[in-house]
Formats: structure tokens, sequence, C-alpha cells
């Protein structure tokens, strides 16, 4: 499936393009697949690239943030 189209799922992008060509340590991709698993693919994974757009992600920020994911997440960057 060529994800130029748009059709393919968020959560299929990451399983098969995002994810076997990410670098940097292995503690950093730890970290980053366990964010997409456990935040980013629960809300958005089902959705075709083409259909995420701007006011679908600042819903999803909002939600995290009312939930207090983001400002965790925030703070593991520091």
């Amino acid at each position: 499936m060529d994800p130029r189209d748009g059709s393919i799922t968020l959560a299929d992008y990451i399983a098969m393009h995002w994810a076997p060509g990410r670098g940097g340590a292995p503690k950093t991709q730890q970290n980053q697949e366990r964010r997409a698993r456990l935040h980013i693919v629960p809300h958005l994974g089902q959705l075709p690239l083409r259909s995420i757009t701007a006011a679908e992600l600042r819903a999803y920020t909002a939600k995290l943030e009312a939930t207090d994911v983001f400002s965790c997440a925030q703070q593991d960057r520091r």
C-alpha cells in the first residue's frame, strides 16, 4: 500500500513505514514506540492519513492536555 495516496491508516503507516525507519538510541526508540502505541494509535490510528486534519490534531491535543498526558510527555523531553 502506497502511503502517498493517503488511504493507509495512521496505525498501518506507523507500523510499516515510520517504526522500521527510525534511528536513534535504543531507549529513544523504545520511548517513541511506547508513546505511539499508548497515546497516538488508540486515538488516531484508525484514521486514513488523508483525513487527519489540523482540526483533528487540535482536538487530539486538547484531549491529551485534559488527561495530563501531554504535560507528562513535555516533562519527559526535558
